[in-house]
């Protein structure tokens, strides 16, 4: 099944500093949190979007917390079949997520908090779940 990713934005973004105690210049490690909403689009059966909730947390350092869309097009239409299926918990979030990583990324290091690099997932070996809400 062909997806096309058409469109992007971001809905709302929070950067907190940590007043962390732990003055070891170590390696900080990344935790990144990844939960999704999905919605047709009543005026297009092809249209879906994606809308991804972020939470980045570098250890004693900082929190951000992300809300982005992502507008695609199926070649199907959408339905709850499809919302449940294979591409949709593999394809989509693998053509996503690198914007939401390098964008986060970006955000820490134009706020001279840092440069750190978050973790790739590889969505094939596993799939994110389906949001039960």
């Amino acid at each position: 099944m062909k997806i096309e990713l058409i469109g992007k934005r971001i809905v709302n973004i929070a950067l907190n500093q940590i007043d962390g105690t732990d003055t070891d210049k170590k390696s900080k490690t990344a935790k990144v949190t990844l939960n999704n909403e999905l919605y047709s689009n009543v005026k297009d059966e092809k249209l879906f979007r994606v809308r991804y909730h972020v939470v980045v947390i570098i250890e004693s350092r900082l929190q951000i917390e992300i809300t982005y869309d992502f507008d695609f097009r199926s070649e199907v239409e959408f339905s709850e079949d499809l919302a449940k299926s294979h591409e949709i918990r593999t394809i989509v979030p693998s053509m996503a997520y690198p914007y939401i990583k390098t964008f986060a990324e970006q955000l820490m290091l134009l706020s001279n908090l840092g440069s750190f690099n978050l973790p790739y997932f590889d969505f094939f070996s596993s799939p994110m779940e389906p949001n039960n809400s």
